[in-house]
């Protein structure tokens, strides 16, 4: 190839190059309006973008006017703490604080001793249950839910709350 087909080569792509992101930048101007791509959280939780000629932020739905936080505004880690009912709470708020667990109702599975754990039916359903004796019926057993099929199950208090234990694993 000649010198002269290689600046000839060159200046065609330099000429195709320019074009292209002039194209582009035309392209982008005339979908934005040429605003900045960012955007503004309402109080509704959704999201607005800026629009029209002076670029500023399109009215937020539902007639929320007043931003939930500027683009500064604080964002939490995504942990969870296990809560004692086995549920899980993220962070939240200004201090990304883990939100309280919920209330429990006193734990039906509660225990301190061994003695307080026991197999029968729950007193205000009926179902099978083991748990806390203050909500266990004794007196209807559940034979193959409370021993398991095999007979090897017992109900014992394991770190504060009624089990079922293998009782061939006790010693």
């Amino acid at each position: 190839m000649s010198k002269k087909q290689q600046i000839a080569l060159l200046v065609l792509t330099a000429v195709l190059i320019l074009g292209g992101v002039s194209y582009g930048l035309y392209y982008f101007w005339q979908n934005t309006g040429g605003c900045i791509l960012d955007a503004k959280l309402c109080s509704d939780g959704s999201s607005v973008s800026r629009v029209g000629r002076n670029c500023e932020f399109a009215k937020c739905p539902f007639g929320t006017s007043k931003p939930a936080g500027d683009i500064n505004q604080k964002v939490c880690t995504m942990e969870a703490k296990l809560c004692p009912d086995g549920s899980a709470v993220g962070r939240s708020g200004a201090n990304c604080e883990f939100a309280e667990c919920p209330k429990a109702v006193e734990d039906q599975k509660a225990c301190r001793t061994a003695e307080d754990c026991v197999c029968g039916t729950k007193i205000n359903t009926n179902e099978c249950f083991f748990g806390n004796r203050k909500y266990v019926n004794v007196e209807k057993q559940c034979p193959d839910y409370c021993t398991g099929i095999t007979g090897r199950l017992m109900i014992g208090c394991v770190d504060g709350l009624c089990q079922q234990i293998d009782n061939k694993a006790v010693y």
